[in-house]
């Protein structure tokens, strides 16, 4: 995982009271410790909106959020998820 995406999960879990300020520090030492050994690729709604943009098509934030789903719900595992694979969902829905 990034280690910004990591700073992203400490920061949503400060903003709601869940890790206090004086903990975030061991927080983020257990976080990085668990994903040392680990990938994740993540991809945004941001992403998915940029992708349309640049095929032609508008997006709201809720159909970049479907298209996300269908693309982790769907994907074939030996190809991934790529910037084709949101063409598609974006282009045609879940067809």
């Amino acid at each position: 995982m990034y280690y910004h995406e990591i700073e992203n999960q400490i920061n949503a879990l400060n903003a709601v009271g869940l890790i206090l300020d004086e903990d975030m520090e061991k927080a983020r030492a257990v976080l990085k410790k668990a994903w040392e050994n680990k990938i994740a690729v993540v991809w945004l709604t941001e992403d998915v909106i940029g992708r349309a943009k640049e095929i032609g098509i508008d997006i709201t934030e809720e159909r970049a959020a479907e298209v996300l789903h269908m693309a982790f719900d769907k994907h074939d595992a030996t190809m991934g998820i790529t910037w084709e694979t949101f063409d598609y969902y974006i282009e045609y829905g879940d067809k």
